[in-house]
């Protein structure tokens, strides 16, 4: 709280207290949220108040949404959406890459399947987080040889024969 006394007869003092102490200096730093009576007294002793109220912000919350789809395993077609934010002061920054490099988007793009713990924080640096969010993409595909039979014959007869069984994807 700054305050700034008029009239009077100069110098000022300040104090939050009727009673004093007073002090030249006419702000007060590290105070809780609350309300206060601020006075001034001037050079004749004749003293004026006011009041103010330091109002603390609600905490942050917010929800997400993911999209994209991821078709195969390794893809980085995924997006997270962080919405809706209450709380704060806004403007606000995001994070997902351990506090990193916050960006001012609340988008994040081209992601893999995994897991993302999201931050977002406001101007006054106050943080909020959520459980980590997982994308989740489809196991890897892979082919499995298991029916070989072997060329017993001339080249170029097509009497061989391969079977194979896939596994993973989708």
């Amino acid at each position: 709280i700054t305050a700034t006394a008029t009239g009077g007869t100069a110098p000022y003092e300040y104090s939050r207290f009727l009673a004093g102490p007073y002090d030249p200096s006419n702000s007060f730093t590290g105070l809780p949220a609350a309300g206060y009576n601020i006075y001034a007294r001037d050079a004749n002793g004749c003293i004026a108040s006011n009041s103010a109220t330091i109002i603390e912000p609600s905490g942050i919350s917010y929800t997400f949404e993911t999209g994209g789809t991821i078709l195969c395993h390794g893809d980085s077609s995924a997006t997270i959406t962080i919405t809706n934010i209450i709380g704060g002061v806004a403007p606000y920054e995001y994070w997902m890459d351990n506090g990193a490099t916050y960006q001012a988007s609340n988008l994040f793009t081209n992601l893999p399947g995994g897991s993302y713990p999201v931050i977002v924080r406001d101007v006054n640096l106050c943080e909020q987080a959520v459980a980590p969010l997982t994308i989740l993409e489809p196991d890897s595909i892979s082919i499995i040889l298991y029916n070989e039979v072997p060329v017993n014959s001339c080249f170029d007869d097509p009497v061989a024969a391969i079977a194979i069984q896939g596994d993973g994807g989708t």
